[in-house]
């Protein structure tokens, strides 16, 4: 006996070609987002996209694994272009995510990681509604800005531009899908808790993703 194909038969089927992109924003400095992506790609296997900016390579930072490092100029004629599936700019840098790679990946169903600023992460929610938003939170306002204290190489004028941008920042968190905060001392509950959110992704019904 031949049994026909069932609605269920057909998501099943539909899950497993649909990519999930899952955005990672919050303040810019002092919350942790880069502890909490670097720790999840190395604990999971998800496709990183990795974005472009035109400020200064950081010790420690790889060209191509962190950031593509680019002149502010190539930065400016890619924009005209439109390469950027979002950009924007920040204390004088430039930053933004190349269109192409994240909509290629999500169409060959490979789950994609992105790190992006508040700004960036609700101009990729309006070109990609299906897109899960995770804002990343210091416990609070005194402790993000300790952080920002205690990081080596920060002088008095970088920080208290940091602090400015950062208070408006917090502020930003309303049309996020998850917020999620990083404890002191407690980064792989924080990873885990982005894993949960990704796997709960996964496990929801009629999503019609990219």
């Amino acid at each position: 006996m031949i049994y026909p194909r069932t609605k269920l038969d057909i998501e099943i089927e539909g899950q497993k070609k649909r990519g999930i992109l899952l955005v990672v924003s919050g303040p810019s400095s002092g919350v942790g987002k880069d502890s909490v992506v670097n720790g999840f790609m190395q604990k999971y296997k998800l496709g990183k996209i990795v974005t472009f900016t035109s400020r200064s390579k950081r010790p420690g930072e790889r060209n191509g694994y962190d950031y593509h490092f680019i002149a502010a100029s190539e930065f400016e004629g890619r924009i005209k272009k439109g390469f950027f599936l979002e950009w924007e700019k920040y204390l004088e840098n430039f930053y933004g995510t190349p269109k192409h790679k994240v909509k290629k990946a999500l169409r060959s169903g490979q789950d994609v990681f992105l790190r992006v600023d508040v700004r960036g992460a609700k101009s990729v929610k309006k070109a990609i509604p299906e897109a899960v938003l995770i804002y990343i939170a210091a416990p609070s306002f005194a402790i993000m800005a300790k952080r920002l204290k205690n990081r080596k190489g920060t002088t008095e004028e970088e920080l208290e531009k940091k602090l400015q941008v950062a208070t408006w920042e917090v502020e930003q968190f309303e049309g996020f899908d998850y917020l999620v905060v990083n404890e002191e001392g407690e980064l792989d509950q924080t990873i885990n808790m982005v894993k949960g959110i990704l796997e709960a992704e996964r496990r929801k019904v009629g999503n019609n993703r990219h």
